[in-house]
Formats: C-alpha cells, structure tokens, sequence
C-alpha cells in the first residue's frame, strides 16, 4: 500500500479543532484526523501561525508543526499537503505549497475568494501535475450518496420547489448547498436575489436567494443571524414525496406519497417516512479515502477543483447581485 506523507496548513476548526477531543470515540470531523487514522497517509507535520494550536497538534499527533510553511525544513516529505486554512488564502496556501513538488493538494471549500484566484490554482495544479481536490464533505457521505441516486432514478418524481435555510455566510455555508444542489441537479439556469441582509463577519454576504434548476424547480436560500442559533437544513418538494435534510444532513428522511385515509381522493404524505441512514459524524474520513483513491487508481473524485469552480462561479454570481442592490 502506497503511503503519503501529509502536512496540514491550517489548524483551526475543520483543521483539528473540530474531533480533537472527540476523535477517540470514532469521530472524525477534522482533516488532521482523517490523515492520521488513513493508512495511506503519514501526518508528518502541521503548521499555523498560532502558537497553542502547534503545542495542541504537536501534543495530539506527535508531529512537528511550524508557524509557517517556508519553516518546514526540506528533509520533512510533502507527499500531499491539506490546505484548511482561512478561504482568504487557499491561493497563496496552494501556490506555496507547489513548491514543495506535492503529488496532491486536499483544498477546504470554497476553492478560493474569486474564480480568478481559482483558475489560477487550477492552472498552476496542472502544469505541477498535482491533483487538487476540494472538501465538498457532502459528495462523499454515504447517505447523501443515496438520496442523490434515489432522485436520480426518480424515486420521488420531479423537483417541484425546495428551501435552504442557513446561517454564518454564502461562502461559507450556503456553498455547500449550491454545490450539492448543483451535484443532484446540475447548474442552475437562473438566479435571483430577494433581500439583501446583512454581512457575516463583515465580509460574507448573507441574502435570501433564489436558484431554479433543470425542470424550473426553484430552491429559496433563507438567511439566518448565528448569534442566534445555527442552522443547515434543506427540504425539498417533489411531485411524489418530500426530502427532509435536516441537521447539515446528519438526520435525512424521505417521505412517500399515500392517499388519505380519511379524505377520499386526496393524497398526503406518509407520516412514518423512511429515515436514510447517514455517517455525518465521520464524513471527513470519506472525503481522505475518496482522494486517496484518486491519487492511487486515478478514480476521479466527486468533488474537484473543477466542481467547485463552477460552484464559486454561482456564488459569486449571487454575491454580485447583491452588490448591485
């Protein structure tokens, strides 16, 4: 079994902070984690300019990690380099870190702050011949995997309407469903921006949207401020049932289409439904094994630096409206 030697850049939450008190139960949430209980990969070192989080990594992982890339001495392999820093510098991360020839690069969503900044990831990924990757966790969870082929094969009919309600940002956490959207459905072939709110962090947009898919089945995006609570959740609408995705998708239920039992003609949903098992409490180690596999058997994975350009190009199409209101 071929194994990489792997460095993370960035060691913050979806870095290591998310599991590092929980990983021993099984949970894997982080991509520190996730490379470390990989058998293809050897976590080799970390690096974050924040000082307690190189103690906390070098404490957990018994690794080296320094304050910046150019710090790594050359005598540590750089086999595969995990960028989860900050979005604000994927570019420069994945720019910098071609220079230690690496045979692949794991990029944290989204794949950059413009499509410019992306294509030019993209481009440099491809004379390097290094493979990039992008950490849409959604295309690779087992049950999102399965709805996505239940309404492929038209299980519950056609998309009829759907809602997204979410919160901390378009960037941030809407992307992730524009881009599983976009994964189930295709591009959307239309957009419209209802109500421009307010910006999360100063920097995020937070509108309320509105995407229309293939089949004119329109999907409203409805932001809401995290200080009150935190919310990723998605329904959707279809001729012969309903997707309840609930939780960021950790609870799913599919509801069927029944007639009434007591108002003849008449049809409803059926109040049982059917509950799809998920594995959101380790979605990350799917995504390592999915770019594990690209790397070793060319197996194309379903979340690349090609998907989610298109999916930075819609969001910055919604982001440019808003700027326009």
């Amino acid at each position: 079994m071929r194994v990489f030697n792997t460095v993370i850049i960035g060691l913050g939450n979806i870095g290591m902070g998310f599991d590092y008190k929980t990983s021993a139960d099984g949970t894997v949430l982080s991509h520190a984690t996730s490379f470390a209980i990989h058998p293809g990969f050897r976590l080799c070192a970390g690096v974050d300019p924040d000082g307690e989080k190189r103690r906390l990594f070098v404490e957990k992982f018994n690794a080296p990690a320094f304050a910046a890339l150019e710090e790594v001495p050359r005598s540590i392999p750089m086999d595969v380099v995990a960028v989860a820093s900050p979005t604000r510098f994927h570019c420069e991360d994945v720019l910098a870190a071609l220079q230690h020839d690496p045979t692949g690069i794991l990029c944290e969503k989204p794949l950059a702050l413009s499509t410019a900044d992306a294509e030019k990831m993209i481009v440099q990924c491809k004379v390097a011949n290094c493979l990039l990757g992008v950490n849409y966790i959604r295309r690779f969870e087992p049950g999102t995997l399965e709805l996505k082929e239940r309404i492929q094969n038209g299980a519950f009919g056609a998309c009829c309407k759907g809602t997204v309600w979410y919160t901390k940002g378009l960037y941030n956490n809407a992307s992730h469903f524009i881009d599983l959207l976009m994964f189930i459905f295709g591009a959307p072939v239309a957009q419209r921006v209802i109500r421009n709110n307010r910006f999360w962090q100063e920097t995020d947009p937070e509108p309320d949207f509105v995407l229309t898919f293939p089949g004119e089945a329109d999907v409203h995006f409805i932001a809401l401020p995290s200080e009150n609570f935190s919310l990723t959740e998605m329904h959707l609408a279809f001729s012969g049932g309903l997707v309840r995705y609930q939780r960021g998708g950790a609870d799913l239920m599919v509801y069927s289409t029944v007639p009434d039992p007591v108002f003849t003609g008449y049809t409803t949903l059926d109040p049982d439904g059917q509950k799809i098992k998920t594995d959101f409490k380790r979605y990350q180690k799917y995504a390592v094994e999915a770019f594990y596999q690209a790397l070793t058997t060319g197996r194309p994975m379903a979340s690349t630096a090609v998907t989610a350009l298109e999916t930075l190009r819609v969001t910055d199409s919604i982001h440019k409206e808003v700027r326009s209101l």
